[in-house]
């Protein structure tokens, strides 16, 4: 469908004819008028009578023309840093200066020669009375920070922490934050001023504060019991106000900053439990603060969560015990998130001191998600089960792999593949073998088919497990191949001949032997299965 130009944002109609150009070009043909309209723009730029007007709109052209070339097509602009400079420097409106801004932290790297040029017209902005500008400017500083720039704005930075603007505060904080990872020195006279702004009365600001202290705590320049009481006080201060929907965010940072910041106290529970209570029954859009009071509860030792339930007169599982009467998945998984971050001799009578909070009814629900159609609730199902009772997890396994849960079984043994063998790659790698056992049965080995759902779980499990997950399950996997007394189905030799191609350095076994192995099994499979295996080599 064809967009005018009055209604396609186009910035200009040379603009508008440019991107209507690439839209009706094939890759090789787009690239080929990009880099001839750099080559055009190139040329205008040299010309004594371009205006600021001229130079926005080509700067924004030549960032256009950058973005939109194939990968591996390489397009420099550094012709047109001096131009971006210049437009940043003397631009007469914000959005002429935004463009010179933007050009310069796009294409500039933090160490090239051109930064110093740079510096001269940001500490103007910085220093300007204008709002927009200041902003601008720090804007700049977040997005492509230099050690240069330091020693020309860190006087001026350090007052705009206590700006009159909202905007001039958040950002100069997140400025700091930024530049501190090219200096950190920046930060030792700053330590008192985050402080205060942790207390500041728009909860962007205290957002901002939050990332700066985190900040200032590694680098050891705010002590952590000090950070952790600022925090509690903090939380209590801005819990008391029961802050109104548009000012959750502030309080899940703060939640999350007081989790993260060493282990909750009683009294940081108390509060936290007087949160869930508060905001379970507003249903979805108070489920990030549950969620994150449980993540931070979930740092905690039994003893104290049960000295902070006792002195609440109630416990976190039973003030959220509604959810698990909903019929909506994010009801449900927020449930099951919560169960699995206490722990369950609280909730799940199998401490003889502790009763348990769940009635038989709301037990049988649980069991329940272990059906449900939402991979996610399964899987933190199974996870909260086998903290409670391994037996369980080990029965509905059995079960499984007997093909007595469902018509689709694969998926659901892959996931209690994933959590029985936990952090044991290995394990992980001999289970797997197991269950293709299971789901490929006696069937000769040229008559069964490649399972791909399988191929494509375990090679997106490999790719994200750590380092030493994946070389356990791969080296097991890989043993395979050379062992003539072990039976590899067509789904396993397809994965084996995948994992070779990608992570060959990680096997114990020799390339040749790997081979040697693969070729000695392939007359065994069916064509399709050959041609799998052959085009993957």
């Amino acid at each position: 469908m064809e967009v005018p130009f009055s209604s396609s944002g186009a910035m200009s109609r040379a603009h508008y004819a440019l991107v209507r150009k690439i839209e009706t070009a094939t890759p090789q043909a787009a690239d080929q008028i990009l880099l001839a309209e750099v080559q055009s723009i190139q040329y205008q730029l040299t010309r004594s009578t371009l205006t600021l007007k001229q130079c926005k709109e080509s700067l924004i052209l030549l960032l256009y023309c950058a973005m939109t070339v194939n990968p591996g097509t390489h397009v420099d602009l550094e012709f047109a840093l001096p131009h971006a400079i210049n437009l940043a420097e003397v631009g007469k409106t914000v959005q002429d200066k935004r463009t010179g801004y933007l050009f310069c932290a796009e294409v500039m790297s933090p160490e090239h020669e051109l930064q110093l040029m740079l510096v001269n017209s940001i500490r103007k902005d910085l220093e300007s009375a204008e709002v927009p500008r200041i902003c601008l400017a720090l804007d700049t500083l977040i997005q492509s920070p230099s050690k240069d720039v330091i020693p020309a704005v860190q006087s001026r930075l350090h007052d705009l922490l206590s700006h009159n603007s909202v905007h001039v505060k958040r950002r100069a904080l997140y400025a700091f934050n930024a530049l501190s990872e090219r200096d950190s020195d920046i930060l030792r006279d700053i330590a008192s001023k985050a402080r205060k702004r942790l207390a500041d009365s728009e909860p962007a600001v205290v957002v901002a504060a939050l990332t700066l202290a985190k900040t200032l705590v590694k680098a050891e320049l705010l002590p952590t019991d000090k950070y952790h009481k600022v925090l509690s006080g903090l939380l209590k201060t801005t819990w008391s106000r029961r802050p109104e929907p548009a000012r959750y965010h502030s309080l899940v940072r703060l939640i999350q900053a007081v989790g993260t910041a060493g282990r909750p106290s009683v009294q940081d529970l108390q509060t936290f439990l007087d949160i869930v209570r508060h905001y379970t029954p507003m249903g979805m859009c108070a489920y990030a603060i549950v969620h994150q009071c449980f993540s931070a509860i979930s740092k905690c030792s039994a003893e104290t969560v049960l000295e902070a339930q006792a002195s609440s007169g109630t416990s976190f599982i039973q003030e959220v015990r509604q959810l698990l009467t909903l019929n909506e998945p994010d009801g449900l998984y927020m449930f099951i998130h919560c169960l699995s971050s206490v722990d369950p001799k609280l909730w799940a009578g199998t401490s003889p001191e502790i009763p348990a909070v769940l009635d038989e009814w709301e037990v049988e629900r649980v069991m329940g998600l272990l059906d449900s159609e939402d991979k996610l609730i399964r899987k933190q199902t199974l996870r909260t089960l086998w903290r409670v009772d391994q037996s369980i997890v080990e029965s509905y396994y059995a079960r499984a792999l007997q093909g007595q849960l469902s018509d689709e079984p694969l998926p659901r043994l892959l996931e209690i593949a994933d959590i029985i063998s936990g952090d044991d790659g290995e394990a992980y790698a001999h289970q797997l073998k197991s269950i293709l056992r299971a789901i490929e049965g006696n069937v000769p080995l040229n008559k069964r088919p490649v399972l791909q759902d399988a191929v494509e779980e375990l090679l997106i499990r490999i790719h994200t497990g750590d380092g030493s997950w994946r070389s356990g399950c791969i080296g097991v996997l890989f043993t395979t191949l050379v062992d003539h007394d072990a039976e590899a189905g067509p789904t396993l030799m397809v994965i084996l001949t995948a994992l070779m191609c990608e992570y060959l350095e990680l096997s114990p076994i020799s390339p040749v032997e790997l081979l040697r192995g693969l070729a000695t099994r392939l007359s065994f499979y069916s064509g399709r299965s050959r041609y799998l295996m052959i085009c993957i080599d």
